[in-house]
């Protein structure tokens, strides 16, 4: 379940228990009755704007008006999914998460430019991981030769006496 505000300070947009959506009532506590929107797939991420819900899941991604609870664009299904999204308040600038990484998109859902790739971001953080993990080694090796150094001195210093 999740909910976004709406226009009306009364008055939330929600994903409910039962996979519908729907207004919810702040003064009342409870479900507006006859707002229900019904989406043909599973929503997995929102964003709102400013008048409008832009849900995503699967490789759908659907508006819905944050006023009447109607449907709008951007309506768009693909064969890749969408697993997430984020825009500005306006729906100026939208990007949608992708299996391949970011795509901007206009407010009709249509593809803007080509796809940052995703990967690009995964090499960066594997760099760095990898330099952490060097020199966390590289710490631990100096510790264990130091270690062994002084317990042989030590050990020599014994003999000697």
């Amino acid at each position: 379940m999740w909910a976004a505000s709406t226009p009306r300070s009364d008055r939330l947009i929600a994903l409910f228990a039962d996979g519908t959506g729907g207004f919810y009532d702040l003064r009342t506590d409870r479900r507006v009755p006859r707002s229900v929107i019904r989406l043909p797939f599973e929503p997995t991420s929102a964003v709102r704007t400013a008048n409008r819900l832009l849900v995503v899941g699967g490789g759908n991604l659907q508006g819905i008006d944050l006023t009447t609870g109607r449907t709008t664009g951007p309506a768009l299904h693909q064969a890749g999914k969408i697993h997430g999204i984020v825009a500005d308040r306006d729906a100026l600038h939208i990007l949608t998460r992708e299996d391949a990484g970011l795509q901007a998109r206009t407010l009709a859902g249509a593809k803007v430019g080509s796809i940052i790739d995703a990967t690009d971001a995964t090499d960066a953080t594997d760099a760095t991981d990898a330099t952490d993990a060097t020199d966390a080694t590289d710490a631990t090796d100096a510790t264990d030769a130091t270690d062994a150094t002084d317990a042989t001195d030590a050990t020599d210093a014994t003999d000697a006496t």
